[in-house]
């Protein structure tokens, strides 16, 4: 069984998800899914972005500390996830976007996996090691969010080996996938890795 978070944010019409998957709705992508035919197993939110309260929600103020999708991603805790795909999570509000980034480093701190699927890539945060089934040239990029360490890689065209990613630099932007298995260890730091679903 998969954890699946539905976000409000730009809608990916191809979503797959599994009859066995607990699905947990934020807010207004409950249109998204009502739309798709897919019921929600929960649904969190303010609901300032539906306009209504639906049955069988969990509601909370709209004047809080946390978003909606924050919200979701402490229930998939409480309900015994270790692992989370975050989806519909780009588009829109530039500025939800980036704070749905920080979900995956809040998603670490709670003892969970995550991942983040927007229309066009699939976001993970790396902070040891990772190794990731990818199409096959595909443009991959890694953002480092402190001064970081790569010590190996695999799968990807430009290699890095002991190679230091600092937090301003765009030296690694638009790697590209060799294999269809990509590989990396970091001895220090945290860097997203960012897998375009496109291909060159």
């Amino acid at each position: 069984m998969e954890y699946l978070i539905v976000l409000n944010g730009e809608k990916i019409e191809d979503l797959q998800i599994n009859s066995e998957d607990f699905v947990i709705c934020a807010d207004g992508a409950l249109n998204f899914l009502n739309k798709k035919n897919i019921t929600p197993n929960l649904i969190v939110g303010d609901f300032d972005s539906l306009g209504f309260v639906p049955e069988n929600s969990i509601q909370y103020p709209t004047d809080k500390d946390l978003t909606d999708g924050e919200i979701a991603l402490i229930k998939a805790k409480e309900l015994g996830a270790k692992r989370v795909r975050i989806t519909c999570s780009g588009g829109f509000r530039d500025d939800h976007f980036l704070g749905n980034l920080a979900l995956l480093e809040i998603a670490e701190n709670l003892g969970i996996f995550a991942t983040i699927e927007t229309r066009y890539s699939e976001i993970y945060l790396v902070t040891n090691s990772i190794e990731i089934n990818v199409a096959k040239n595909c443009y991959v990029s890694l953002i480092a969010l402190e001064n970081s360490t790569i010590s190996y890689s695999n799968g990807l065209k430009y290699e890095y080996n002991n190679t230091k990613l600092l937090r301003a630099s765009t030296l690694g932007v638009s790697n590209v996938t060799i294999s269809d298995n990509i590989e990396l260890k970091i001895d220090s730091g945290k860097v997203l890795l960012i897998v375009n679903k496109t291909k060159k």
